[in-house]
Parts: structure tokens; sequence; C-alpha cells
């Protein structure tokens, strides 16, 4: 599944773009979420700095790339599908935002869609820092 993406860029005063924060454009957003959306942990982490800071909703903090990749694996291996419709991207360097809703789909085929909002801090093209905001603790409830 792939991700649709609207993107509402911030612009000055004289209607000209922002650049996008630290060579972190709307394309490479739209290939991050084709990415999860595909369920590819090596194509993922190649967002990723060697030393990211990564956490999801209230999960402990997980850090580097090695470690964020086991983690990752791991939820894609506990559902089905998933796919994300991003609704907004703000770009304030060093930082993007990413808001929008993500649909689940679990083994049994049931289907659990919900808000959320990511939080990336860019260093180098890279993202250093991953946070995203999202109640997903009925993907799992019983």
């Amino acid at each position: 599944m792939t991700s649709s993406i609207r993107s509402d860029r911030q612009v000055d005063n004289d209607m000209t773009e922002k650049p996008a924060a630290a060579g972190f454009a709307d394309d490479d957003i739209h290939a991050l979420f084709d990415a999860i959306d595909s369920r590819d942990t090596d194509r993922f982490t190649g967002f990723l700095a060697p030393g990211v800071s990564f956490r999801f909703a209230n999960a402990d903090t997980v850090n580097g790339r090695s470690e964020v990749a086991a983690a990752v694996s791991g939820f894609f291996a506990s559902i089905r599908a998933l796919s994300h419709d991003v609704q907004r991207i703000i770009h304030q360097t060093p930082y993007v935002i990413c808001e929008g809703r993500v649909t689940y789909t679990r083994h049994d085929a049931s289907e659990l869609e919900v808000p959320f909002l990511n939080l990336f801090e860019i260093r180098d093209g890279l993202i250093e820092d991953y946070r995203i905001y999202i109640d997903a603790s009925a993907l799992y409830a019983g």
C-alpha cells in the first residue's frame, strides 16, 4: 500500500517556498511512508541517522539504527498491513512534522484507523530524532 500526501508547506510573505528541513523534502517524506507501508525495514532504516532516537507512542525510546530496525520489524510482523494518509507536512528547519491518519490491518483482517503526528529532527538529510504521537492502544485490544 502506498501513502497519499497533501503538502502544506510554509511560505514566506513573498510567497516563496521555504527550503525543506536540512535536505529532507516532501519527496523524501513520501518515500519514507512508502517504505513503511510496504513494511520494508531496510528501506525504512535508510532514512535514519546511525545514532537515531526513535519512540513509537508510549513505548520506550529505542536508540541506534539496528535497534530501531529490530523494533520496527517486530511491529511489522504483528500486523498484516498498514497504510498512511499524510494530510499535512510542515517544514521548520531542522524539524519536519507530518500529520495524518493511518489504517492498520490486523492478521484477522479487521482494521483500525487512527490519527497520528510524527515529528522528525533532520541532520545531514537523515532523521536523527523520530517521534510518533499516536494512540494505537486499540490495535491489540482483545
